[in-house]
C-alpha cells in the first residue's frame, strides 16, 4: 500500500517516497482527462443551448415557460447521477476503473447523439420530450458514473504528496469542456443569426459532442489498471455487499454529500445556466452572454490546481474549510 500524506512528513525525501510520474501516467492522465471533459462538455452543452432548443421540445409560445422546462428535464439527468454513482462504483470496484470510464464515455455520448438526431414538438409531438428525458436520463446516470471512476483512478495512480494537485486534473478537464461548451456556444451565436441557432445551431454542439466521445472512448480502451486496484482486488478476494457498506459509512456519505450539494447547487446555477437564463428572462444578446460565462469559467480553471496544490499543503479539510475572517473593529 502507499504511504499517505501524514505518514511521509514534510520533510521527508521525495525520492524515497514519491515515485516520478512516468510516461505511461501520462498517457493515463490525457486519457482520463480527455474523457472527462467531453462528459462536462456534453452535460454543459444541453444548459448553454437550452435557450434555443427549449421552444423546440416544448408547446407553448412563452420563452421562460419553454427554458423552465428544459431546465426541469435538465434535473432529470441529476435524479440518474446518484443511480448512475452506485452501479458505475460498484462495477469499478469490480470490473476495474477503466472498463466503468470505457462505459461512462460511451453512454453519455450516445444521449448527446439521441439530443442531435431527436425530432422536434411540431414533429412528433410530446415524443419529443420524452426522447429528451430519456438522453437525460442516460447523461446523468454516465456522468454519475464517470466522477467516481475518474476520481478514484487519478487518486490511485497519483505521487504520494501530490494527490490533491493530480486529483484536481478531474475538475480541471471537466472545466475544460464546459469553457468548450460556451466558447463553442459564443463562435456560433456570433456567426450564426437567432433563427439559425434555433432552426438546426443548436444540434451541432450535440454532434461535435458524440464524435468527441469516440475518440475519448478510444482513447480509454487501453488504460491500465492502478496497481493500487490490482492489489487490493487480490488481497480482499470476496467484499462486502453494497447495501452493507452503505449501512456502515452512513455518516461519512451523509457528510459528504452535505459538503458538496450546496456547492454543486451554486456551481450549475452561476457557472452553467446563467447564460441561458440571461438571455431568455433578460435578453440579454447571445454572444454577450455566452463570452461572460466564458471568462468567469477560465477564472474559476485557473483557481482549481491552486487549491490542489494548497490542499496538498495544508491537508484536505484545511482547504475544506473556510478561512477565518477579520473581526470587524467597532465604532
Amino acid at each position: 500500500m502507499a504511504a499517505t500524506d501524514a505518514e511521509l512528513g514534510k520533510g521527508s525525501s521525495t525520492t524515497a517516497s514519491t515515485p516520478e510520474t512516468d510516461p505511461s501516467s501520462r498517457t493515463a492522465l490525457v486519457a482520463v482527462g480527455a474523457g472527462n471533459a467531453i462528459e462536462w462538455f456534453d452535460v454543459s452543452c444541453y444548459a448553454t443551448f437550452a435557450a434555443f432548443f427549449a421552444p423546440q421540445f416544448f408547446a407553448g409560445e412563452d420563452k421562460v415557460s419553454s427554458l423552465l422546462s428544459t431546465f426541469a428535464v435538465f434535473a432529470v439527468g441529476f435524479i440518474a447521477r446518484p443511480v448512475g454513482g452506485v452501479v458505475l462504483g460498484w462495477l469499478a470496484d469490480r470490473k476495474g476503473r477503466s472498463f466503468t470510464m470505457l462505459l461512462a464515455v460511451g453512454l453519455s455520448s450516445l444521449g448527446s447523439l439521441i439530443i442531435a438526431l431527436s425530432p422536434v414538438h411540431h414533429t412528433i409531438g410530446g415524443l419529443a420530450a420524452v426522447l429528451l428525458v430519456c438522453a437525460r436520463l442516460v447523461q446523468g446516470f454516465a456522468h454519475g458514473g464517470e466522477m467516481p471512476a475518474s476520481q478514484t483512478y487519478v487518486a490511485e495512480v497519483a505521487p504520494a504528496g501530490r494527490r490533491g494537485m493530480w486529483s484536481s486534473l478531474t475538475y480541471i478537464s471537466g472545466t475544460f469542456g464546459v469553457i468548450t461548451a460556451s466558447m463553442l456556444g459564443a463562435i456560433l451565436t456570433t456567426l450564426l443569426s437567432d433563427e439559425q441557432m434555433s432552426d438546426f445551431g443548436w444540434r451541432i454542439p450535440f454532434f461535435l459532442g458524440a464524435v468527441l466521445g469516440v475518440i475519448a472512448f478510444i482513447l480509454r480502451t487501453n488504460l491500465a489498471e492502478p496497481h493500487t486496484f490490482s492489489e487490493n482486488s487480490q488481497e480482499s478476494g470476496s467484499t462486502v455487499s453494497l447495501g452493507r457498506n452503505l449501512i456502515n459509512h452512513r455518516r461519512t456519505m451523509a457528510i459528504v454529500v452535505a459538503l458538496t450539494a450546496g456547492a454543486t447547487v451554486a456551481y450549475y446555477s452561476w457557472g452553467v445556466s446563467t447564460p441561458a437564463y440571461a438571455i431568455s428572462a433578460f435578453s440579454m444578446p447571445a454572444a454577450g452572454a455566452m463570452w461572460a460565462g466564458t471568462l468567469a469559467k477560465v477564472v474559476f480553471l485557473v483557481a482549481l490546481p491552486l487549491w490542489g496544490l494548497h490542499s496538498d499543503k495544508v491537508g484536505r479539510k484545511p482547504a475544506l474549510i473556510k478561512a477565518k475572517t477579520r473581526p470587524r473593529r467597532r465604532c
